[in-house]
């Protein structure tokens, strides 16, 4: 695929050097670990934007962009599904936030390392 594609994260072949494997050390970083640091960053963001006294669909809106912008630096096609799963993790935190802050870190990192597990198993069946 010329241009668009590549811009875009795509690729219809691996680039050359793309040597992502299924391993023990990749399933920790991204189902274990990633989730648990990347939940903690979204919990400091939102208390930031706690004094704003929006609604929870407006601060989870802006974090959801915000978590975009940052995994579309990696790839700018990435942004897309990122903000999607930004908002529901920040919809759930902020729900569950108001019985405690470990029931709103549960409510939004249990979400999203399933989801990473999901996207890492479909990489594993792809090889």
């Amino acid at each position: 695929m010329l241009g668009g594609g590549r811009l875009l994260g795509y690729f219809e072949t691996p680039p050359s050097g793309n040597n992502f494997n299924i391993s023990l050390l990749n399933f920790i970083g991204i189902v274990l670990l990633a989730p648990i640091v990347e939940t903690f960053l979204l919990s400091g963001l939102l208390a930031a934007l706690s004094p704003l006294k929006w609604p929870v669909p407006a601060v989870a809106t802006l974090a959801g962009l915000v978590w975009g912008a940052a995994h579309g630096l990696v790839a700018p096609f990435w942004f897309f599904g990122t903000v999607f799963g930004f908002f529901v993790f920040s919809c759930s935190y902020l729900t569950w936030k108001q019985r405690s802050y470990w029931y709103g870190f549960t409510a939004a990192a249990l979400p999203h390392a399933m989801q990473n597990l999901l996207v890492f198993s479909v990489i594993g069946l792809a090889e």
